[in-house]
């Protein structure tokens, strides 16, 4: 049914919002969110209310040795990916207070929910945070410029965090050009996939910051 609705999302909003308007509880809270999902702005004070009341992230969601690289939101992650979606600047405070409860503990999907919500967001006021979050001990120094003798999951992981928390604070406006910095450093990574994603990533910012982008 999900699927059907992101997929008919102008069709789907009107019973969505219906539906919205008369649930109460835990129902309330996943219709707003994919509400938000779909671009629906309203429900972003119901989402927000429902973040300040989080004053811890949420456990991992254990599923095998893989689940880092499933990407297995948590609860307080799909309240934070909902408002991103939602494309709405109010969220921002909210978002940045659990950011700035991450360190290089926390599991992968918090630091992967909040870089994409923030990148979605665009607001400059998350940079100083997303720089705080990457100055930690732990959080940047991962990218593999030389072949290793064999890397552990671990590393994969932290590189995963550390590429999408320098891509949000890129797109973010970037703040001491630290972003940029360690985009470049996984631009030289052996692994593809990672070289290959930071290129485009900068590409990306470069066309886009490009003089003649804006009559294009």
């Amino acid at each position: 049914p999900l699927a059907i609705m992101l997929s008919h999302a102008d069709r789907a909003r009107a019973p969505l919002r219906d539906a919205w308007a008369r649930a109460s509880g835990p129902a309330r809270i996943q219709l707003a969110q994919v509400l938000a999902t779909l671009g629906d702005t309203s429900v972003v004070p119901c989402l927000i209310d429902a973040l300040e009341q989080v004053e811890a992230w949420d456990e991992k969601i254990f599923q095998g040795r893989m689940a880092d690289f499933a990407y297995l939101p948590t609860p307080v992650d799909q309240l934070v990916l909902a408002l991103g979606a939602a494309r709405d600047r109010r969220a921002v405070p909210a978002i940045l207070r659990l950011a700035g409860c991450l360190d290089a503990d926390a599991t992968l999907s918090h630091h992967r929910a909040v870089a994409r919500a923030l990148e979605q967001l665009g607001d400059s006021a998350a940079a100083p945070v997303l720089h705080g979050l990457l100055a930690q001990p732990g959080m940047s120094g991962h990218a593999l410029t030389s072949l290793p003798a064999g890397p552990e999951p671990e590393a994969r992981t932290a590189s995963l965090r550390e590429i999408s928390l320098a891509r949000a604070l890129f797109h973010c406006g970037d703040w001491l050009d630290m972003g940029r910095t360690i985009l470049e450093q996984y631009r030289g990574d052996w692994r593809g996939l990672f070289a290959r994603h930071a290129h485009a990533v900068l590409a990306a910012g470069s066309r886009r910051h490009h003089p003649l982008a804006a009559v294009q």
